[in-house]
Parts: structure tokens; C-alpha cells; sequence
């Protein structure tokens, strides 16, 4: 027999296990007194001991339950004979298997129903039996250990000796029934092995993965129906479950492992819609406070570099004095506001490093380093009442640029609102095609400007290639200026000015009519593509957007000591949805639930109907 240290070994595990299908095919000599139950019952009674193993370590009840697995007439009348006579249920061979155990991984649910009754040991040496039985598959068995009192939530999350969880371990074997029934029992869907979180599993290990979420997302719409009426109640456990304080990050590894055709189904159901909207109106205010702070701090940029080059440029009715107050102010409105931004950002960079350079994200570094600037040219300008000379250019010139991109930033945080995010999500595709087009058609581009300025040498817009590849791209839009190229100048033969006109022609045909008609085209198809995506596009932006809104607020030092504990309590609060909710009167008339939402909330609860009393 091995001892209980050598059992809990997880490399024994491992190579037992393999060992555990020769069970079925081993001779055991007890297997003469196991054909019916007059045979058990009459060797018990002339003095045969319950307890006797063979060989292989293996008792009577060992021995009846994979022998007879496939026969309910013996199968059940034996083991309750067994034990009836004091069989130990927690009994275990030299595989350290006991009865449980062979009854989960034979299949054998009559005999896993009888020692679940007989109070067997649900909890092994370095795994449970729900693990054994996810990774089987079988989903009687998984149903039967469920429904057993002694399942609780801490057994349904217990790690085994690899550190996986039960619905960790169905996710790896595929058993996506077994899966189903540990998910809709309290498994958390959040959690995240050593490599993959379960997510990523499931969509690599299960057949049509988004198919089997949404099914499983179904399971959280009922009607409850009564003696005198009925209500449709919205469970969002499945989603946001108890044993994870980040409620969003079931919905962020859904999105992360998922291929763009699995995310357009998985984002319509209503149920991750109904999340987000509840999530929006606990987390709006904080959205808010960034809002209204970098709106000020762009505000108060732009104020600050148009004072200074109002004053640089030389204004003559201007007081010196009031526009150095005026620069002093909005430097400091500047820099506080920058400061405040720096925080909120600087969390996020802390949190997740390497989700960090993005692209709204490196906006907002940008717009930061534009802050520091504006202190350094502050206290550089900040001299100009006391001295005539101008202060350097290529400061100004960093400046101007850096006001573009905070107002780029500020646009892209608007866009993050509900109302607004459709608008944002046309901007960004219709942005990223016309730049995938130039890309392409870029070498066409040159070419005209080098030709053009060539043939065009005579005017200053083209008397080099770089102002030659700048007035091109302006003749795109439409400004040609036709006379001002051809009649300003007399040419030396006509050779050289049928030539010109002839490259001018085929640059309105290639570039303005054809380039900027495909452009347009591209532009109106993405319009008709969002239409159908537009809403899965919008659920995944505004779910990042309130993950890391909620990680923020849950963040350690945001809980720390140093923190007033009111404040840490607010704050957690305000990142908490209930899970449980009953569409009522008043939610049904809530302007932040439209109709359709809630139409597609009762059409999957009356599928759903369940009786109460």
C-alpha cells in the first residue's frame, strides 16, 4: 500500500492515473462473490470479511462497482448490501483510490449516488471530485456532486495539485455540458491558470465557443411565474460572480480570447448590455471627474498658448502686465490639471504595463509632456515684460502640436460616453481605411509632385519636391488653380505645354476623380458594416473603458491604510453592482434601459420559465 505522503504526491497522480483503465480488466478473487446478491449475502454470512482487498489492494466495494457498473440489476443491490453490512466508503487500494473515486471515473452514477448517501469523503489528497469528474466528463456524475449538500463554493473553486480548478479542468477536456452545469453552480468563469485564463481555454478546447456562451448567458434570464403573477428576474453571477471583486473580468477574457465573428455574436446578448449599463451608472461620475479635468487642462493650454503668442506677436493694444497675470494663471490651471491627469494614468500604467501603450494612452502621455512644457516655457516667458527679445521658436512650434493632440485626446474621451461612442468607433474605422488606402497610393502621390514639379519649376509652389508634394496633395481636394499654373507663365514650345496639360489631366482623373471616389466609397461601406457591428464594436470600447475604471477605483492604494476609510469604502461601493435584479415597473420605464433591451430580456426569460412558490 502507498502511504498518504506518497498519494499526495502530484507526479504519483499523474502516473497512477494512467495506470487507473487497467482497474476494469483486473481479476480480482473477489469477483466470484459478487454475481448476485444471494452470492454476497452468503458469503458475508458464513463468515466473509467485508474488509478483505486482493492483490491489488482492491475491497469488495472496489471491486463491485467497476465490475458491475453496466448492470443496474447488480450494480445497486450490491452496493447497498455492502453498505449495509459497514463497508468503508473512504477506503483505498494501492492506487489510493477509494469507491468515489473508481465510481466518477468508470461513469458509474448509481454507485456515486449511493456513497454521496453514505457520506463519502467528496475531498482527496490533491485533487476533489469534482475535478475527477469534470476532466471524465460525465455529466450525471457532475450533476449528482452538485446536488450534494456538501458541495459548496469553496469546493466548486478548490484548486488540485496542477493548480486548476474543476471548470478549469472541463475547459481543458472539452466536457463543455459538465462546464455548463459547474458555471451555472458558482465556478468562477474569472479564473486564470498558469499560462491561460479559462476563457482562452474554453475558446480554444470547445466546439463553437461563442455558441455555448450564449447559451449559458440565456441561463441567466427566468420568469419566475406565481400564484399571482409573474416577474423576469436578470442573475448576473454567471458574469460578475462573488468570488471576484472585479466584476468586469469575466466580460474582458470573453472579449480577449475571442475572434472578431465570435464577438459580434457573444456582445449582442442582452444580459452583457444590461452589465455595462448598470457598471456605466455606478462608474459615470468618476468618467466624469476625468472629463471635466482634462477638459480644463485643454482649455486652459489653449488659453495659455494663445496669450503667449498674442503677447509674442507683438500687440500693441495689449497690457503687458494683465497678459503675464493671464499666462501665470492658466500655467497653474495647466499644470494642476496635468498633475491630476498624471495620477489617473500613472494607476493605470502600474496596473496593467503592458495593455499601457495604446494609442488614446500615448495621447495622454503626449498631452502630459505638453503640461511639463508648459512650466518650462512659463517660467521662460514668464521674463518677456522685462526683456524685448522673443523667446524661442521651436517652443512654440512644440506647442501648437501638442495642443493638437490634447484636443485629439479630449475627442477620443468623449467618445467613451454611450450616446456618443457609435460616432467615435465610425471616425476611427473610416480613419484607418482612408490612411490604408494612402499607404498604397502614396507612391502615385510622389510621383505627380516630382512631375509636377518639374514641369512646373517656373512657381514657387513647386520649386522644390517637398513644396511640390504638399501642393499636390491640396490640388486632391480640389484646388487646382488651373489659370494661375498655365497663363502666369509663357512657355518655351508647345511640346513642353501639351505634355503639362497632359500629366495635369491624368492627375484630375487618377487622383481627384478615381482616388477620392474610392475613398468615399470606402467611407460609406464602413458606415454599412457598423451599422451590423457597430453595437459589439461599442459593448467591447465601453468595456475596457469600465474595467480599468474599476480597477482604478479597486486598486491597493486606493484601499490602503493611508487612505481615509470612508473615502475606501465610498469608493468600493461605487464600483459594485448587485447581481440579482427584477424587471419591475420603474426599470421598465428607466430612461437608462431602453425598450429593446428589455423586450429581448422577457423573449429569453418566457423560454425560461421557472415555478415559485
Amino acid at each position: 500500500m502507498k502511504t498518504s505522503q506518497e498519494c499526495q504526491s502530484s507526479e504519483f497522480v499523474r502516473q497512477e492515473r494512467t495506470k487507473m483503465p487497467n482497474t476494469s480488466t483486473h481479476v480480482s478473487e473477489h469477483r466470484v462473490h459478487l454475481e448476485n446478491s444471494d452470492s454476497l449475502n452468503y458469503y458475508l454470512d458464513n463468515g466473509g470479511d467485508i474488509t478483505e482487498r486482493d492483490e491489488k489492494g482492491n475491497t469488495l466495494l472496489h471491486v463491485t462497482i467497476f465490475y458491475n457498473k453496466d448492470d443496474e440489476s447488480k450494480n445497486g443491490p450490491l452496493i447497498e448490501i455492502l453498505l449495509r453490512r459497514g463497508a468503508d466508503v473512504n477506503a483505498k487500494n494501492m492506487f489510493c483510490e477509494t469507491p468515489l473515486y473508481l465510481a466518477i471515473w468508470h461513469s458509474n452514477d448509481v454507485a456515486l449516488s449511493l456513497l454521496l448517501a453514505a457520506g463519502a469523503e467528496l475531498v482527496f489528497k490533491s485533487e476533489n471530485a469534482l475535478h475527477l469528474a469534470a476532466e471524465v466528463g460525465y455529466v450525471r456524475n457532475v450533476e449528482l456532486l452538485l446536488a450534494s449538500p456538501r458541495c459548496d463554493k469553496e469546493l466548486i473553486n478548490a484548486l488540485d495539485y496542477d493548480g486548476y480548478t474543476p471548470a478549469y479542468r472541463a475547459a481543458l477536456t472539452g466536457h463543455k455540458f459538465s462546464l455548463k452545469n459547474l458555471a451555472l453552480a458558482g465556478a468562477d468563469l474569472s479564473f486564470k491558470g498558469r499560462d491561460h485564463t479559462i476563457m482562452e481555454v474554453i475558446f480554444d478546447e470547445i466546439t463553437r465557443p461563442e455558441d455555448w456562451i450564449v447559451d449559458l448567458l440565456d441561463e441567466g434570464v427566468t420568469c419566475e411565474v406565481g400564484a399571482q403573477k409573474h416577474s423576469y428576474v436578470v442573475d448576473l453571477s454567471i458574469l460578475a460572480p462573488c468570488t471576484n471583486e472585479r466584476q468586469l473580468e469575466i466580460l474582458v477574457d470573453i472579449i480577449g480570447a475571442a475572434n472578431l465573428q465570435e464577438e459580434n455574436v457573444v456582445l449582442q446578448h442582452p444580459l452583457i448590455e444590461f452589465l455595462l449599463i448598470l457598471k456605466w451608472s455606478k462608474l459615470c461620475y468618476f468618467y466624469y471627474y476625468v472629463l471635466v479635468t482634462y477638459t480644463v487642462f485643454a482649455l486652459s493650454l489653449s488659453f495659455y498658448g494663445f496669450s503667449i503668442n498674442k503677447l509674442l506677436g507683438g500687440c500693441k493694444v495689449c497690457d503687458v502686465d494683465e497678459f503675464y497675470y493671464r499666462i501665470e494663471f492658466y500655467r497653474w490651471i495647466a499644470t494642476l490639471s496635468g498633475f491630476l491627469i498624471f495620477c489617473h494614468v500613472g494607476l493605470q500604467c502600474i496596473m496593467n504595463p503592458r495593455k499601457f501603450l495604446k494609442f488614446d494612452n500615448l495621447l495622454t502621455m503626449i498631452s502630459l509632456i505638453a503640461a511639463i512644457v508648459v512650466v518650462v516655457l512659463g517660467e521662460y516667458f514668464g521674463r518677456l515684460k522685462d526683456a524685448d527679445a522673443k523667446g524661442p521658436d521651436w517652443m512654440l512650434q512644440v506647442l501648437s502640436f501638442l495642443l493638437l493632440f490634447t484636443w485629439i485626446e479630449l475627442m477620443s474621451l468623449l467618445g467613451r460616453l454611450p450616446a456618443l461612442g457609435y460616432y467615435a468607433i465610425m471616425f476611427m474605422s473610416v480613419l484607418k481605411n482612408v490612411l490604408k488606402v494612402l499607404s498604397i497610393f502614396i507612391c502615385l502621390l510622389l510621383g505627380f509632385a516630382l512631375s509636377f514639379s518639374i514641369q512646373f519649376h517656373h512657381s514657387p509652389e513647386f520649386s522644390n519636391p517637398w513644396k511640390a508634394l504638399v501642393k499636390t496633395t491640396v490640388m486632391m481636394a480640389g484646388e487646382f488653380e488651373y489659370t494661375d499654373l498655365f497663363k502666369s507663365h509663357s512657355w518655351e514650345n508647345e511640346y513642353s505645354l501639351i505634355i503639362a496639360r497632359f500629366l495635369f489631366l491624368l492627375f484630375i482623373v487618377l487622383n481627384s476623380i478615381v482616388l477620392m471616389n474610392l475613398m468615399i466609397a470606402l467611407a460609406a461601406s464602413d458606415i454599412q458594416t457598423l451599422q451590423v457591428e457597430s453595437h459589439a464594436r461599442k459593448m467591447k470600447k465601453q468595456a475596457y473603458f469600465l474595467y480599468h475604471m474599476e480597477k482604478v477605483l479597486l486598486c491597493k492604494l486606493l484601499t490602503s491604510d493611508y487612505i481615509p476609510r470612508l473615502l475606501a469604502r465610498f469608493l468600493k461601493s461605487r464600483s459594485k453592482i448587485k447581481t440579482r435584479y427584477q424587471i419591475n415597473r420603474s426599470m421598465r420605464h428607466s430612461r437608462n434601459l431602453p425598450n429593446r433591451l428589455i423586450e429581448h430580456i422577457k423573449r429569453i426569460g418566457k423560454e425560461n420559465k421557472k415555478v415559485v412558490h
